[in-house]
């Protein structure tokens, strides 16, 4: 039995310049920062990446935006040599831990109101307009809110960001002198490295290469 594609989400069928996008910038950002910047999903994304035979820079890998242990990080929560598990011995059944599960609408403790801020992952301020349960739909950006507070639903193809210069984080200062609403083309441009010129895009390149060749040499048995 063959597996139905959701019929409510269309096929994504890239452009030729947001497969160029792809191919440029996905060894050294974030899988999630592209497809938001696409306005596709993560998955659609990962997929072009790996029918276009791209991988993730080892210094994008081995920094501190890939999320690889580092040795100390999490350390005071491992589990240490000769630490014995606080269930060892015991007789585990169907009602053992009913006295800590979660109640019929029991909210979590870390459960935050509407209208709650925060800052999100990649340093965005979020704010909370629903509560449905499924964060991604409930938090939304800051100023992404204030804009269409004053002009309504955001055009088809257009994003809303920050003026150059003018991230804030404080609510008090996002308003709509420092945002605007721009093009994904226009906003793929400006998070490239050909906003810094040629020179800098072709030496970002030229290093990708040479990484790439010293890694080939590195696995190639000797």
């Amino acid at each position: 039995m063959t597996k139905s594609r959701n019929i409510n989400r269309p096929k994504w069928r890239p452009l030729p310049w947001q497969i160029e996008f792809v191919r440029q910038a996905y060894a050294t950002a974030h899988t999630a920062h592209l497809a938001e910047v696409l306005g596709v999903g993560y998955t659609q994304v990962a997929r072009l990446a790996n029918r276009l035979g791209l991988r993730k820079a080892p210094e994008f890998l081995n920094g501190p935006a890939g999320g690889r242990l580092d040795g100390i990080r999490g350390l005071g929560t491992r589990f240490q040599k000769g630490q014995v598990s606080w269930n060892k011995g015991k007789k585990l059944g169907p009602d053992w831990s009913r006295a800590t599960q979660f109640k019929l609408g029991q909210k979590p403790i870390n459960h935050k109101p509407i209208g709650s801020l925060r800052v999100a992952t990649r340093g965005y301020l979020q704010i909370k307009l629903t509560d449905t349960g499924y964060p991604p739909r409930d938090w939304v950006q800051y100023h992404r809110h204030v804009w269409q507070q004053a002009h309504g639903p955001v055009p088809a193809g257009c994003v809303i960001a920050f003026r150059d210069g003018r991230k804030r984080l404080d609510p008090a200062e996002i308003t709509l002198d420092v945002i605007e609403c721009i093009t994904r083309q226009e906003h793929m441009r400006r998070q490239t490295v050909h906003q810094y010129g040629p020179e800098i895009a072709e030496l970002v390149h030229l290093r990708g290469r040479i990484t790439r060749q010293i890694k080939r040499r590195e696995e190639t048995p000797a």
